[in-house]
């Protein structure tokens, strides 16, 4: 009963997020057995869950968190009440030129509140305002999340404050159900709140940050594709090691973690996803192997993903549903999606 009533959150939320209804409930309890059917193997190595959570205990990876989001609180708080004049830009020197902004602590020496003070264009009244962001700056309490939960594949392109192609009605929406129909995939992502505390459906919606990873074949390595929304080396550092305990231990070999041009990744042909270990920039592009050691190999993830209305053609890729019933939906009134 309880499963049935998560997987009935999942499809309203689904509902909600599109702003339209593409599907039946039960056109997605068909594919939300067929995701788990096709996660078997990985599930099995995460226990029979479908999601295990971590409470991040890495100071790197916390202080590089808070140290963002800190600069992006004071810099929209600042705009707000002043605009953007010169004093804005001295402030974002400030802070740049500053070792530990949560700390208040200047590269100088100084601390940040004194040079501050001590800048014509800001004084007191910046003073003032940094300490009330400091102040409400309550560092919460973060958890890595491993996932093959269907609806997080879903919602892999939705997070706090960010989005990407894979979001609902996005340019690759599609891709996320490929991806939850693979054997392969699995998410990781990175939460600011207690799961416990949290409502299903707002776990995925509630990542600051989120890496999915394909295992080979033979299960005993994985290549790690981009770090959304942004690259945080604390993160990965604790997501890694993390991810080489739950799922290597046990094979009693030497694990590696190496970027190598001999071990790669490609898409399934026909399936919807946007394969970020090839069409990423250069400057992006991670893939980052971890596991047992190889010269080279050839790993493929996503899965050819069919409409999930009429099961008959290849969905769209912004919508997962084929063209036909899209027209079926919408015929020709198309200011709802244009």
């Amino acid at each position: 009963m309880e499963e049935t009533k998560k997987v009935e959150s999942q499809y309203e939320m689904i509902n909600l997020l599109q702003g339209v209804n593409l599907f039946s409930h039960e056109d997605y309890i068909s594919f939300y057995k067929k995701s788990l059917e096709a996660k078997s193997k990985v599930m099995g190595l995460m226990g029979g869950a479908t999601r295990i959570y971590a409470k991040l205990e890495n100071d790197t990876a916390i202080n590089i968190e808070n140290e963002r989001r800190f600069n992006q609180e004071i810099k929209s708080r600042y705009k707000e009440e002043f605009g953007l004049d010169s004093g804005f830009f001295k402030l974002c020197n400030i802070l740049s030129n500053s070792k530990d902004v949560v700390g208040n602590k200047h590269s100088s020496g100084k601390k940040i509140t004194k040079v501050i003070n001590q800048t014509p264009e800001l004084g007191e009244k910046v003073v003032l305002l940094y300490s009330q962001v400091k102040n409400s700056f309550i560092i919460p309490d973060s958890y890595l999340v491993v996932s093959v939960e269907p609806y997080d594949f879903v919602m892999m392109g939705k997070g706090q404050g960010w989005h990407t192609c894979y979001q609902p009605m996005g340019e690759h929406y599609s891709g996320g159900y490929s991806l939850a129909l693979d054997k392969f995939t699995f998410l990781t992502y990175i939460i600011t709140q207690n799961p416990n505390k949290m409502g299903d459906t707002e776990i995925p919606l509630g990542k600051i940050y989120r890496r999915l990873a394909v295992f080979n074949k033979t299960y005993d390595g994985m290549m790690m594709s981009t770090q959304y929304p942004y690259k945080n080396s604390g993160m990965e550092e604790f997501t890694t090691n993390f991810l080489e305990q739950l799922f290597f231990s046990s094979l009693g070999e030497e694990i590696v973690y190496k970027h190598d041009k001999h071990i790669k990744t490609y898409k399934t042909s026909l399936s919807q996803i946007y394969n970020d270990f090839t069409l990423a920039s250069s400057m992006k592009r991670e893939n980052l192997y971890v596991g047992v050691d190889r010269e080279e190999d050839l790993l493929k993830y996503g899965n050819p993903f069919k409409c999930l209305h009429c099961g008959g053609h290849i969905a769209l890729n912004d919508m997962p549903i084929c063209s036909d019933c899209e027209y079926e939906i919408y015929g020709d009134d198309w200011s709802d999606i244009m």
